[in-house]
């Protein structure tokens, strides 16, 4: 039984024919964003470009052959002076055999070893002292130690790294010289101190920083 106040049917969308579907496709494809010409004719417009402006050139020089060689000279010149600069430029970026020697001293330095305390080896054995005198033996074991570190560094013993840990440090200085002895020294003297804040020997630490000042003022030592 049918409701009467049901709606009546839709009616069937038109399906377009064959025909209706190709007018649509080639009016599409006739559209200047599909076409190709217009990039073909742009390469050949450059491409003419270049060449009438080499001709224009050839035709110059044949017009003026002494100066030709002149221009040809000048610029065979500048593509030296090029050149020389690129080599230079590349050059100065490169270390010579003496810079990559120093590079124990030059990729830390004392200044950035002791983090702006000191610039110099000896200007930081001196407050090292200082700060042990004024009983801070904190910051005289502290300075003591990345003194030595540096020293280290630069006889190329081991590489001074701020992530590495004392663990590192020893392990990498593995040399039977003064130095590296002394290291495992002034170790023990570190984790007290500044690790586990245990008083330490104020006589210890004066003796330490005695032994970095022999090794600063002696000879380099073994690696």
């Amino acid at each position: 039984m049918t409701s009467a106040f049901q709606s009546p049917p839709s009616p069937e969308p038109a399906v377009p024919d064959a025909e209706e579907v190709e007018a649509v496709t080639r009016e599409i494809l006739s559209r200047p964003e599909f076409q190709q010409g217009a990039l073909e004719d742009w390469v050949e417009y450059a491409g003419r470009l270049i060449l009438n402006g080499l001709t224009s050139v050839a035709d110059w020089a044949e017009a003026h052959p002494t100066l030709r060689w002149v221009v040809a000279a000048l610029l065979v010149a500048l593509l030296l002076l090029l050149v020389g600069h690129m080599l230079y430029t590349i050059g100065k970026g490169i270390p010579s055999g003496r810079g990559i020697r120093q590079l124990g001293l030059s990729r830390a330095g004392a200044w950035k070893i002791l983090e702006g305390k000191a610039r110099s080896w000896e200007e930081a054995l001196q407050l090292a002292r200082q700060e042990l005198a004024g009983g801070n033996l904190y910051q005289a074991v502290w300075i003591g130690h990345r003194l030595l570190l540096g020293l280290l560094d630069q006889k190329g013993a081991l590489r001074f790294l701020k992530w590495k840990t004392n663990s590192d440090y020893l392990k990498e200085c593995t040399s039977k010289a003064n130095g590296c002895r002394l290291l495992k020294d002034f170790t023990l003297a570190y984790d007290d101190v500044v690790y586990a804040h245990r008083r330490a020997s104020r006589h210890r630490i004066e003796e330490l920083l005695n032994q970095i000042d022999e090794l600063l003022k002696g000879p380099a030592f073994s690696r």
